[in-house]
């Protein structure tokens, strides 16, 4: 799979017309237009001895892959890098830069035995950062 150019548009998840009353209107210059970093938190689970294990992927459409996540848990930053292959994002998207976009947080909290835990979840680029996740992981 090699990068293709797909024209979509606000996070990759809503359609964007421009079309201009006047056709001599010139609207090349929205071909720059930056959509920043996005992704997802696809897997929250807080054990009753105090694991908290996350995972997701985080990535651009401008940029591929997220430089690095960041993860406030209870307000202590945790940073991890996005080392894992995700094929089906890359297909989802039609961009093989976005294929090894996966992340994973494995800790374990220093009060254990507590049944949720107040969890931020923020993707970064050298240019951009978005909050994918913001909540409570609760224990099961």
């Amino acid at each position: 799979m090699s990068p293709v150019a797909v024209c979509r548009a606000l996070a990759n998840e809503q359609d964007l017309y421009v079309v201009a009353a006047d056709p001599s209107i010139d609207l090349d210059g929205l071909a720059a237009f930056r959509r920043g970093v996005w992704g997802w938190v696809d897997r929250r689970s807080l054990s009753s001895e105090g694991d908290l294990y996350l995972e997701g992927w985080a990535a651009s459409l401008d940029e591929g892959s997220a430089s690095r996540i960041e993860i406030v848990v209870d307000g202590e930053a945790h940073d991890v890098e996005p080392s894992i292959d995700r094929p089906d994002v890359g297909e989802a998207h039609r961009d093989a830069r976005l294929v090894r976009s996966g992340w994973r947080l494995q800790t374990r909290l220093r009060d254990a035995g507590r049944s949720s835990v107040p969890v931020e979840v923020f993707a970064h680029t050298a240019t951009s950062c978005s909050l994918l996740y913001k909540g409570d992981v609760r224990s099961v």
